[in-house]
């Protein structure tokens, strides 16, 4: 194996390294943002009653002072449906099935990260080796390759 082969095996390990690591970062932000809206829609369904109560007392504040906790959670369930465009509510179980599909996607990825990751590992050591044992300075390595082409 050439020393441009060598660089080459090390670029494509270390590129795979990063796209599985975005993609495991993806995957998990997805995740997150599962798991708040399910929080969100509990809440929503939890205080939901003592908020249809608070509109048919007229928005008394008697009754907002005696149930101000859930109404103020009842509202940020709103707000933050409102912030995300959500008009029509998924079912909890629809999206802890999701949930449950992308934590297995992230597993699967994950495994695949840590070979490559050690693959990866392995030939940067590697390539420092043999730039040290041919004395290349860092940064001349590509300028050594193209004069070895011509």
């Amino acid at each position: 194996m050439s020393f441009a082969d060598l660089q080459e095996k090390t670029s494509a390990a270390t590129s795979r390294f990063n796209e599985l690591s975005e993609q495991i970062k993806g995957l998990e932000s997805q995740m997150n943002a599962n798991g708040e809206l399910q929080k969100q829609i509990v809440n929503y369904a939890k205080t939901r009653a003592v908020y249809v109560d608070y509109r048919k007392a007229g928005y008394s504040k008697k009754f907002r002072a005696e149930h101000e906790a859930d109404i103020l959670i009842h509202q940020a369930a709103k707000k933050y449906f409102d912030s995300q465009g959500i008009t029509k509510l998924p079912s909890v179980r629809a999206l802890r099935e999701d949930y449950a599909g992308l934590l297995e996607q992230k597993r699967k990825a994950y495994a695949a990260y840590k070979q490559v990751r050690s693959d990866m590992r392995e030939l940067q050591n590697v390539k420092a080796n043999v730039s040290y044992l041919l004395d290349i300075p860092a940064g001349q390595e590509m300028q050594l390759d193209t004069q070895k082409s011509r």
